[in-house]
């Protein structure tokens, strides 16, 4: 019985392992790929690199990016997550315009 305990107890340890960090990083894997691959025009994002910005083109392997007026092109597996904007985040360019700093 001793010879099995430690068998069971390995293959335990095993299957512990793979519920808690395994599985969930392939479902991470999953959620991404299938991102990367529906990307649309028009569909804000963030890069691996942190790069924040509208699609304005979509190819097989690659997209377009706009960030602040400038166009960028990226492949695909630079997609990291998308960004989603609420109304009441967006700030009119008048309240910018009219913003100013005091000494």
């Amino acid at each position: 019985m001793g010879q099995y305990g430690f068998i069971i107890v390995w293959v335990g340890l095993l299957a512990w392992l793979w519920f808690k960090m395994l599985k969930p990083q392939r479902e991470k894997q999953k959620q991404v790929a299938n991102l990367q691959q529906n990307v649309a025009i028009g569909d804000r994002i963030v890069t691996i690199g942190g790069l924040i910005g509208s699609v304005t083109y979509v190819g097989d392997t690659d997209f377009n990016l706009d960030v602040n007026g400038v166009v960028l092109t990226f492949k695909k597996w630079a997609i990291g997550s998308t960004e989603t904007v609420m109304t009441e985040d967006l700030v009119e360019s008048e309240d910018i315009e009219s913003f100013e700093l005091e000494d």
